[in-house]
């Protein structure tokens, strides 16, 4: 297959896109997000939910991300067939098109997609997720969160029960819903997963308690916190999470530089909520619910840029009215300068086409414009795959959720784009959640005292953060024939007894009145925190 012509360098910054990539154990390729092969390899990484014996065994039938299957016709078991009659998606698959036949006239300028600043540069996978959620932004909802405890501090018996946190615990917060996610476990109790039965997860027990990410969770903020007077609740209002929500469009933005062609679509949470933001949607199978408007780059999914559609009881999010033409030309504000871009959107849009033609000609060049029956949203089912949502009664931590959500999509496509070897997403979001909670993790181990955790967890804890301790070397042993007094009773004393029991420390003989009997484990974490002490 015949790759297109560039007729533009890449900008500064950008990526080298023929860089070395591994999938599936095969020979290392190049990676051209412009080529066909390339972006189907992608969509495997995202939307493969195999288990790892289940892709060796496919390894053999699969070349290049096609697959032929052998049958009487030569087709059996295709999803879809080019126009030679091959299949070119195996069965069982998402069918994803990106092909650009609709558009009568091709771009004379094709857009070389890429990372873009340091997201360019990040060779690890929590780098990666930084560049769109950054430190700054944790450490805002770090202030706003504490800012909440401070208030609700007196409702607590035992201060410690309402005890400030900080930007790494955020993180490990974070790390956690990742964790559920992969677990597929929106819709479950969380208590399972604290659960030390054996059905439970032993990374959430080792990184916070049930009770601390509850009151945590409860607690997240993400601006000044209003408190209603009348209900003693805090307010809920999109201005609490519009600063950090678009803070992270812009973050979407400034990582990756998209190709020629771009989306509109609908991303969707179907819960229902007792607040004005979750109204009726007539034109989708869940009639409540929130409605984040995406503008992504349908060939390799990734999200440029997500608003929140606000409406109220009368307004409906395809009606052409002044609110709703000013949310689509927000959402298309980073794309006002950019020459012959082609937009595709879901036909329902289709009064909004002077919009779209308005905000994206540039240096008179008409945009390509094509509208289409929106069958499927595959941002909506790659944010449901892993959906890190739990139950909530707010509805900014649903939005808070759903950002969450598109980091992961996005972060693995610039992983991905940068050469890093990804096998599939299961396993990308595995080590982001790992990364996401290691700092904490190591903290809490170190603590003088192990914060009072059972001595079993925090040897486990020690050892998965690699901090094993050994035991010291002790003195040799005595004799067994070998008995003297005891050093630590009264001399003179008529009942002092002889003993052939030597401490393993300072080798005193002691006899059973003066001695404290430990385990090995206790024994390690005493000295452990001894020295940490010290």
């Amino acid at each position: 297959e015949t790759s297109e012509t560039v007729s533009s360098q890449p900008p500064l910054g950008c990526c080298d896109l023929a860089c070395s990539y591994t999938i599936m154990d095969t020979q290392p390729i190049a990676v051209d997000f412009q080529t066909d092969s390339d972006v189907i390899r992608l969509h495997i990484t995202l939307f493969d939910e195999e288990s790892d014996d289940e892709e060796d065994n496919r390894e053999d039938q699969e070349s290049d991300g096609v697959e032929h299957i052998d049958g009487e016709n030569g087709n059996e078991g295709c999803d879809e067939e080019n126009d030679d009659g091959d299949c070119v998606r195996p069965k069982k698959r998402i069918k994803i098109s990106f092909s650009e036949k609709s558009s009568e006239k091709k771009n004379s300028t094709i857009r070389i997609r890429g990372g873009l600043g340091s997201a360019a540069q990040a060779i690890t996978v929590i780098d990666t997720w930084h560049n769109l959620i950054t430190q700054s932004m944790l450490d805002k909802i770090t202030l706003s969160t504490n800012q909440f405890i401070d208030r609700v501090r007196s409702e607590f018996a035992r201060e410690r029960d309402a005890a400030p946190t900080d930007s790494a615990e955020i993180k490990a917060c974070i790390g956690l819903l990742y964790m559920v996610g992969i677990h597929r476990g929106s819709r479950l109790t969380l208590t399972d997963f604290w659960d030390s039965s054996g059905i439970g997860i032993e990374m959430f027990r080792l990184t916070m308690t049930n009770r601390r990410f509850r009151f945590l969770m409860r607690c997240l903020h993400f601006d000044e916190v209003g408190i209603d007077s009348n209900t003693k609740k805090p307010i809920e209002s999109l201005d609490s999470i519009d600063r950090i929500f678009d803070q992270f469009a812009k973050n979407c933005q400034n990582s990756y530089l998209l190709g020629e062609n771009v989306s509109v679509d609908v991303l969707l949470d179907s819960r229902r909520m007792s607040s004005t933001t979750f109204k009726m949607m007539n034109h989708y199978p869940a009639k409540h619910g929130i409605k984040i408007l995406t503008l992504a780059d349908p060939k390799i999914l990734y999200t440029h840029n997500i608003k929140v559609f606000p409406d109220d009881e009368t307004e409906e999010l395809y009606s052409p009215t002044d609110e709703n033409v000013k949310i689509i030309e927000e959402l298309f504000e980073p794309t006002k300068n950019s020459d012959g871009l082609s937009i595709n959107v879901d036909k329902r849009f289709c009064q909004f086409e002077k919009v779209f033609n308005g905000k994206c000609k540039g240096n008179d060049t008409t945009s390509n414009l094509t509208f289409y029956d929106s069958k499927t949203n595959y941002i909506t089912t790659l944010c449901k795959t892993y959906d890190v949502s739990i139950f909530t009664k707010r509805w900014s931590i649903l939005i808070f959720f759903q950002m969450l959500n598109v980091a992961g999509i996005n972060s693995q496509i610039i992983y991905t784009g940068n050469g890093n070897v990804v096998k599939n997403r299961r396993t990308f979001l595995r080590q982001l959640a790992i990364d996401l909670t290691k700092d904490h993790m190591t903290r809490r181990g170190n603590a003088v005292g192990g914060n009072n955790l059972p001595s079993s967890l925090h040897a486990r804890l020690l050892e998965v953060t690699n901090q094993t301790i050994s035991a010291p070397p002790r003195p040799p042993a005595a004799e067994r024939t070998s008995r003297k007094l005891c050093q630590a009773c009264l001399k003179g004393d008529k009942s002092r007894k002889s003993t052939k029991y030597r401490c393993v420390s300072c080798g005193m003989y002691l006899c059973l009145g003066h001695v404290t009997v430990f385990c090995t484990g206790c024994y390690l974490v005493a000295e452990h925190a001894i020295d940490q002490a010290k």
